[in-house]
């Protein structure tokens, strides 16, 4: 189960990500300094399993967020779904991620955020045999995903985040910080802030582009615990630079 949601404000745009696993899971590594094919620099967290990541932005101020999506089937992949994020960021432009002839075959199904500071967002799912993409101008939205009951809790989340907005005016980066924080009406395991026995929202990811420089704040920990100071962050102005 995870949530991403993303908004253009003001020049900038903003993406946050609470990331839902299981508590056995080995910890993930904060976010490092990276380079796509020993060139684009770019800023992820690592999963120490498969390896990859689930968030990455780069030095074009290219954003993109991978969730897991329901298998049809039990058919093994050979390769982690974390590793695609680490493949397209290199890319220039949302546009660019997921295009023309790739073959998706090794790779469990997925849906896949691709955003620029240009205004441009690509949604892609893949469902283990179609790949739907959309290139677009989505100025804000909001993909999840759960292993508990994928469409009841998207049917959740969607409905809290009307309820935000309906009452959270203006709709900004701040009203998006506290629905990732919230935990809807006490039903916790399909709540954007995710707690069940065994599994919940293990890390909170919030990522501000703007065209002078790039921000990747992250805590290692649910998001209704930001303010225990669970905290760290890298400005690219000066990481990406180096």
């Amino acid at each position: 189960m995870c949530t991403v949601s993303w908004l253009y404000e003001s020049g900038a745009y903003h993406v946050l990500f609470n990331r839902d696993e299981q508590l056995a899971r080995p910890t993930a590594r904060p976010p490092e300094l990276k380079r796509a094919d020993g060139q684009v620099a770019y800023l992820a967290p690592t999963d120490p399993g498969p390896g990859g990541t689930w968030i990455a932005t780069n030095q074009s101020a290219l954003t993109i967020c991978l969730l897991n999506a329901p298998a049809r089937d039990n058919r093994s992949h050979r390769i982690s779904r974390g590793h695609l994020v680490s493949e397209w960021a290199g890319a220039a432009s949302a546009a660019e991620v997921l295009g023309g002839n790739y073959d998706l075959r090794p790779f469990a199904p997925f849906s896949l955020l691709a955003i620029d500071l240009a205004g441009h967002t690509t949604i892609a799912h893949w469902d283990g045999t179609e790949l739907k993409r959309q290139v677009g101008a989505a100025t804000s939205g909001m993909l999840t995903s759960s292993s508990l009951d994928h469409a009841l809790a998207n049917a959740r989340r969607q409905q809290l985040r009307a309820a935000f907005q309906r009452r959270r005016q203006p709709w900004d980066c701040a009203a998006l910080f506290e629905f990732h924080c919230s935990h809807g009406d006490g039903e916790r395991a399909f709540s954007p802030c995710m707690h069940r026995p065994g599994a919940e929202t293990v890390s909170f990811s919030w990522i501000e582009a703007r065209a002078d420089r790039t921000s990747f704040l992250y805590s290692p920990g649910p998001p209704c615990q930001w303010a225990a100071g669970h905290r760290t962050e890298i400005d690219t102005r000066r990481v990406i630079a180096q």
